[in-house]
């Protein structure tokens, strides 16, 4: 499996704020799952967590649980990432580089984070300011040419598709929990700026947009179009107070 495949919790890394966790992965020769589970162990990350990570905690994992050694990159600071290869760089050795809310590794001419890989005098984050950088003095056993950002845009939009699905089912497994929250029913068919709308999901973790509706009809035309919408809307559209069951579908 090269790294445009992998994956943390059956998601694209590329479709994923992994950035540290995909960077610290190519210098410790170890998967993004592997990494991703040792940062949320060690810093106490709880389920809700995507990958968001610190580059110091990111240091301290790597020294303290991935076996990597390494060096600070001293006088680089405010540097374009351009001018930091080019001048202290060496063509055998691999780094980890931070700039303004990312982390990239620099290995074999390329720099690289779960979206991109390409050459460092041609990468579109090279005028990035450094904010630090670590050389590795661990091997490391990353492949040559391309290894992420080319998966095609129909690749892409399958894969959104089939998160957007697989989220969708287990928000009509919880719809229950929903409608019990806030009085709600899901035996209307309600109308709304000439649409007709049903309640089919809710998901707690969305605290903005936890409720998912389809829109069966729109215009007189029949449809189905799932749109995630607030408590406030679901309440007026669907509340047991708010409607008479003899509307009922």
């Amino acid at each position: 499996m090269n790294e445009l495949e992998k994956k943390i919790n059956g998601v694209y890394c590329e479709d994923m704020p992994c950035c540290g966790i995909f960077a610290a992965a190519l210098a410790s020769n170890k998967e993004p799952q592997e990494v991703f589970d040792a940062y949320k162990a060690r810093f106490n990350k709880t389920s809700r967590w995507k990958g968001r990570t610190c580059f110091s905690n990111i240091e301290r994992l790597m020294e303290s649980d991935l076996g990597v050694k390494y060096a600070e990159v001293e006088g680089v600071k405010g540097m374009a990432v351009r001018k930091f290869y080019d001048e202290h760089c060496k063509p055998s050795k691999t780094y980890v580089v931070q700039v303004s809310g990312h982390i990239m590794a620099i290995d074999k001419g390329r720099l690289i984070d779960q979206w991109h890989c390409d050459p460092v005098n041609e990468a579109k984050k090279n005028r990035c300011r450094v904010k630090g950088a670590i050389e590795i003095l661990t091997p490391t056993n990353i492949p040559e040419g391309k290894i992420s950002g080319t998966r095609t845009k129909e690749a892409k939009v399958a894969a959104h598709e089939a998160r957007a699905k697989a989220e969708r089912e287990q928000a009509v497994k919880m719809l229950w929990k929903g409608m019990a929250k806030y009085g709600l029913t899901n035996k209307l068919v309600a109308e709304h700026q000439e649409q007709k709308i049903k309640l089919v999901g809710y998901n707690s973790r969305k605290s903005r947009r936890p409720f998912v509706v389809e829109i069966i009809e729109k215009n007189g035309n029949p449809c189905s179009v799932f749109a995630e919408t607030s408590v406030y809307s679901v309440v007026v559209l669907f509340g047991i107070e708010n409607q008479s069951l003899e509307h009922a579908a």
